[in-house]
């Protein structure tokens, strides 16, 4: 099990994104030897308030130039705003630049006023990210594109460079309905998911594996990540309030899905690692950890506390010093890439069979049929005219993806 960190590009009214600390927190990261780092996306987000990004594509090519090993997620970029040929192009370069490290996360949205700013229809976005996860797949993957679809015409399209990995990067699909999973099962390399307790993953992932059975696909070529806020203190207790507060006034999540702010990872080092070996026993492949408000000392804790127990390998050495930078790409000691060593989803891979990263099954995107609802929605407070935030609504109630449709 892999463990990556989400990125603050995303921030509340009161606060602009820090270009340059977070630049210094990928550094940071992959000096400390974490697996990835996932950016949010959005093109715009509330009136009043409003909450101001960065733009995932533009942070994560950034992050691209000053690092050398970490993998970049986009957790999870809105398909449906973009065109998929321009897009194709901004993530192959991405990939360029990464040299191989990108992995896609995927989903169709569900903030109706981004929609109708970027001029697309919002009632159509099931079907557009369809139409739009072919037309990019195709770009990375194939040498020559004939395609004609809506305004769309691609007549032996050709985009070089190619992305570094081949066929092309990774794609997960984010999403909590049936309908998504089933997506995600005959379409995507894996499903990232969001506060998900190991149960309610379980849950979910036995029916991805079902999905991909059904449709002749071996679901040992999927992967499955979720997202999960952590707060590594001195005490449950201690930790209890802050961590509760922050997800409540911050976070929405889902009331009908199984995503839950009481997913939360918290307590002491000892307990923090019994609550993420639960997650690690589901078979999970990767974790990506929300530190508690970002806090630079939360990313020192969980490198040196808890990710080396998860692994079984040996603790970090001394804490970072003050006031020390670290070079840009300055190994530091390796996290362990199977924390807590728990089952595989089904069997475990026949010798030589492990797929690679971007190894592709059924080709992407090849129905262009109006999309189920995908993830996360927007929460019952939320669905003020259309998708537009109503009060006291956050940052974090976007979480890039639809409602029912």
């Amino acid at each position: 099990m892999k463990l990556g960190l989400a990125i603050k590009n995303f921030v509340g009214p009161a606060e602009t994104p820090d270009a340059a600390a977070i630049l210094a927190y990928a550094e940071r990261a992959e000096a400390l030897g974490f697996e990835s780092l996932w950016a949010w996306d959005h093109v715009l987000l509330g009136v009043e308030p409003s909450f101001p990004i960065l733009d995932a594509v533009g942070i994560l090519t950034a992050i691209a130039a000053r690092t050398s090993r970490i993998k970049l997620g986009t957790g999870v970029l809105v398909l449906p705003l973009r065109n998929p040929t321009v897009a194709a192009k901004a993530l192959g370069t991405l990939d360029v630049i990464s040299n191989g490290r990108l992995i896609l996360g995927l989903a169709a949205g569900w903030y109706a006023r981004e929609f109708d700013a970027v001029g697309v229809p919002f009632t159509r976005r099931g079907r557009l990210f369809e139409r739009n996860l072919e037309v990019l797949t195709r770009l990375l993957s194939e040498d020559h594109v004939t395609l004609r679809v809506d305004e769309l015409n691609l007549r032996d399209a050709v985009m070089r460079p190619h992305p570094v990995q081949r066929p092309r990067p990774p794609i997960l699909i984010g999403g909590y309905v049936d309908a998504v999973l089933r997506r995600v099962a005959e379409k995507a390399d894996g499903w990232l998911t969001y506060f998900y307790t190991p149960e309610s993953y379980q849950r979910a992932w036995e029916k991805i594996v079902a999905f991909a059975r059904a449709a002749g696909r071996d679901p040992r070529l999927l992967s499955g990540t979720n997202q999960l806020a952590i707060y590594v203190g001195r005490s449950r207790a201690e930790t209890e309030a802050a961590m509760r507060h922050w997800l409540e006034t911050e976070w929405d999540v889902a009331a009908w899905s199984q995503s839950t702010i009481e997913h939360a990872v918290h307590g002491t080092p000892d307990e923090c690692v019994a609550q993420l070996a639960a997650h690690a026993a589901t078979g999970v492949d990767r974790l990506i950890l929300i530190p508690y408000r970002y806090e630079p000392e939360q990313v020192e804790i969980i490198a040196r506390e808890i990710a080396p127990r998860l692994s079984g390998g040996p603790r970090h050495g001394p804490p970072h010093p003050p006031n020390a930078r670290t070079r840009p790409g300055t190994p530091g000691p390796r996290l362990g890439s199977t924390l807590g060593e728990g089952p595989r989803h089904g069997p475990p891979h026949p010798p030589n069979a492990r797929p690679r990263p971007g190894t592709p099954g059924p080709r992407l995107g090849s129905t262009l049929g109006e999309g189920a609802p995908t993830w996360p929605p927007t929460p019952p407070h939320l669905r003020r005219s259309r998708g537009e935030p109503g009060p006291g609504s956050t940052h974090r109630r976007e979480w890039g993806a639809a409602g029912p449709e």
